[in-house]
């Protein structure tokens, strides 16, 4: 099989074509695809060809021809899928069939894209048998963890290389997508393999061949050694670079922790993605780990921008045995962890997982992630609303920024145990919904996701959180409408229920009476869920859009109808609503603002960098009330953090996040104005 992002099936004779193992060795690679060999057992070849009646005749045996194209497989490719005997099936052939899906499938996964990232609070479960292929319940073990680390020097010694090792990693990927750490623990590192790094060397290349996401380098081995793996590591192959101080007489004080850490960041020889360092102690018990530990978070801060990472590297940084327990409470990513299902424990004073994340709860470290997804979010006021109102709640979670405009890095990160949630913005709104495993109604007639949050059960729901924002801004200058807050997603629920019970009943008891003009500018994502928003309250909707043909889709949609800019509707607009850059504005009469009469259109606006838009200026000129987006932004924040928390979220607590948004949007505004100017480009809202 050829990878170039999708798949090219070619039969066994190709390697026998003329000039077709160069092609396969050097061209293939060069195009930046891959050769991957799919190896059954010697008999299992043997067998399906010769029961295979449609193949036409070699001419000699098939066990001749296989005997001479098997080593060229190995020397073609670059990576090996190894499936088990059929035998073991009981020669079922359906369920040998569907297990080899399974595992290829997470196998395609691993060698055609990156791992997820690593995240705070991240855990991997080291798995401690001697055979993988007797243990039927990994499935189980791997549902609350980021990866799975086969300890190869735990294993025994007759399945530790080639083929062998290849159907500890079938059996595994047979069971789970999670990705797979391999390590080969030296008797110096505090394992049971053997010193020699030939041995080390062998494992590692064999299990790279077999598609593993991690691997895991001593940091004793000799510079020859680490490039030598360097050379042979598939580009999606990460490298934790490993460094275990044992015995305690050898454990450095913080200092010298810290400093193996930078040592591991500034290796030449193999690129690390993580810098592990172990140590044990019989000095100042649990103090003296807290101590080291302490200086190691002084000596990351010092030489990173964010978290737990050092110079981009992650870093798990932990003391062995009883005195250790609360450094792998405290190690902030990545932590080993074991089970209750296991043998034995990888090492001394390792925890269960849920051990571990009931403590970080319990000390209100992170153990749940949240983002807001979006390009650009540089400047969002997300991250202080969210995690002000984590804070007060004492709930477990940060909330960070991540920059994408792909939706492959929000499933990437989907796949990780500690994402719970995420805010949408441009221009992933209307991208996101295939990823979920449900969607609100709301959500589906608007046609954009701008909220994303996991349950208990680990699946991710989406909603869209904008459309009762809007509402309410528009409710509450709107004495037409009913005043009854801001609706929930439990409220809008019992409505949906509660008018399609009255449509059956009535059909015209469905169509909102209408109450006036709704006006929506632009028409993507955020305009949306105003022109269903203007739908539901009984506007009758306009929508302009610097595209035409866009309004005119967006507003049919919708059962409005689109505007230029020419001629006001008779009574005039009652709302306003702007989702377009808020430095952008088209050309709007004065009568937009004063053919409705006594009382002027309430404006939403959605953008909130600058705070005051053309939009806003405009409206202001004639008295019209307004709710800036940073008010917009708020408000469709509390009814996700409710869902992220599934708490009520009390009124002194929306003041306090409130009054940190405003504080770090005075913070960030200066600096906006001046890279841009009143002439730039308006934030996302997110």
């Amino acid at each position: 099989l050829v990878v170039f992002g999708g798949w090219c099936g070619w039969g066994g004779g190709v390697v026998e074509a003329p000039g077709a193992m160069e092609l396969l060795q050097k061209e293939v690679p060069t195009l930046g695809g891959s050769v991957v060999w799919v190896r059954l057992t010697d008999e299992d070849v043997i067998t399906f060809n010769k029961e295979d009646k449609k193949k036409p005749a070699y001419g000699e045996s098939i066990e001749e021809v296989f005997g001479r194209r098997k080593e060229k497989y190995r020397e073609a490719s670059s990576f090996e899928f190894v499936a088990p005997p059929f035998s073991s099936f009981k020669n079922n052939r359906n369920n040998f069939w569907a297990a080899v899906h399974r595992a290829f499938g997470n196998f395609s996964r691993a060698i055609a894209l990156p791992p997820p990232p690593i995240l705070r609070g991240s855990q991997f479960l080291s798995l401690t048998m001697k055979d993988l292929t007797q243990e039927k319940k990994i499935s189980t073990m791997a549902s609350d963890v980021d990866a799975l680390e086969i300890r190869v020097d735990l294993l025994e010694e007759s399945l530790q290389t080639g083929r062998e090792l290849g159907l500890q990693v079938f059996h595994v990927r047979n069971q789970t997508s999670v990705p797979l750490l391999i390590t080969y623990r030296s008797g110096k590192e505090g394992g049971k393999g053997v010193e020699e790094e030939s041995r080390m060397l062998e494992v590692l290349r064999d299990a790279m061949r077999f598609g593993v996401e991690f691997i895991d380098v001593e940091s004793r081995l000799s510079e020859d050694a680490k490039r030598s793996i360097a050379a042979m590591k598939p580009g999606n192959t990460k490298v934790v670079l490993s460094k275990h101080f044992l015995p305690p007489s050898e454990v450095p004080q913080a200092d010298g922790v810290a400093g193996a850490l930078l040592d591991l960041a500034a290796e030449t020889a193999i690129t690390p993605d993580v810098l592990k360092v172990v140590f044990s102690t019989d000095e100042d018990g649990a103090a003296g780990v807290t101590r080291i530990q302490a200086g190691v978070a002084s000596v990351c801060e010092q030489n990173s921008l964010t978290g737990p990472t050092l110079r981009g590297k992650q870093i798990i940084c932990m003391a062995m045995g009883r005195r250790g327990v609360l450094s792998r409470v405290l190690n902030e990513a990545f932590t080993p962890v074991t089970h209750r299902l296991l043998p034995t424990a990888a090492a001394p004073g390792q925890l269960e997982g849920s051990v571990v994340r009931d403590l970080r709860s319990d000390l209100s470290l992170p153990v749940k992630q949240f983002f807001v997804f979006g390009k650009p979010v540089g400047k969002s006021a997300s991250p202080p609303l969210y995690n002000s109102l984590f804070r007060q709640k004492s709930f477990p979670g940060i909330y960070s920024r991540y920059e994408t405009a792909d939706p492959l890095d929000i499933r990437q990160l989907m796949r990780t145990s500690v994402f719970w949630g995420a805010s949408v913005t441009i221009p992933l709104k209307e991208k996101v919904a295939a990823l979920l495993d449900s969607v609100t109604p709301q959500a589906k007639k608007v046609g954009a996701v701008n909220t994303i949050w996991r349950t208990g059960d680990g699946k991710f729901h989406g909603t869209n959180t904008d459309l009762i924002a809007i509402e309410k801004g528009i409710r509450i200058h709107m004495e037409e409408l009913p005043a009854d807050g801001a609706e929930t997603e439990q409220k809008s629920a019992k409505r949906s229920r509660t008018a399609k019970a009255k449509a059956k009943a009535s059909p015209s008891s469905s169509v909102p009476k209408v109450v006036g003009n709704g006006l929506v500018l632009g028409a993507g994502g955020a305009a949306r869920a105003a022109c269903f928003a203007c739908q539901r309250l009984g506007l009758r909707l306009f929508v302009w859009n610097r595209t035409g043909s866009k309004a005119e889709t967006l507003s049919r949609e919708f059962s409005g109808e689109p505007w230029e800019c020419e001629e006001v509707p008779e009574g005039g607009f009652q709302a306003i609503i702007g989702t377009i850059p808020g430095t952008s504005l088209p050309p709007l009469k004065d009568d937009v603002f004063t053919k409705s009469g006594k009382k002027p259109p309430v404006v939403i606006e959605m953008a909130y960098l600058p705070k005051e838009t053309k939009l806003t200026e405009r409206a202001a000129e004639f008295g019209c009330p307004i709710v800036f987006g940073i008010d917009i932004l708020i408000e469709q924040g509390l009814e996700q953090a409710r869902l992220y928390t599934g708490e009520k979220i009390s009124e002194d607590e929306i003041k306090i996040a409130s009054a940190d948004v405003y504080a770090f949007y005075e913070g960030v505004k200066e600096s906006y104005y001046a890279e841009k100017g009143k002439t730039g480009g308006g934030e996302a809202k997110g």
